[in-house]
């Protein structure tokens, strides 16, 4: 029973219960206080939308400010806290 209670990620002497985690394509994730060299510390959220991954990035940035905060999208950055946000520029409208 104690071997099964682990394999399904149940923590032994506690109340909680594991919490499903969302599999998504973008990741933020939390740098130790050294910073990138420091190594991930943890992976907060991992999301499939763009916009609402984008939305906890923010909030993550604000919850640590004095940590290195970076948004993946696998194994691209797209944004790190300790870096203004770059915009890709937009297309010149086409006139018809």
């Amino acid at each position: 029973m104690e071997r099964r209670r682990l394999a399904a990620g149940y923590a032994t002497g506690t109340a909680c219960a594991k919490i499903t985690c969302v599999q998504g394509k973008y990741t933020i994730e939390l740098f130790h206080d050294g910073g990138e060299r420091a190594g991930i510390e943890r992976i907060l959220v991992q999301h499939y939308s763009l916009a609402t991954s984008r939305a906890l990035y923010k909030a993550a940035v604000k919850n640590n400010p004095d940590r290195l905060v970076v948004l993946c999208d696998r194994s691209h950055i797209l944004a790190r806290s300790d870096q203004p946000e770059i915009t890709p520029p937009t297309a010149p409208a086409v006139k018809s």
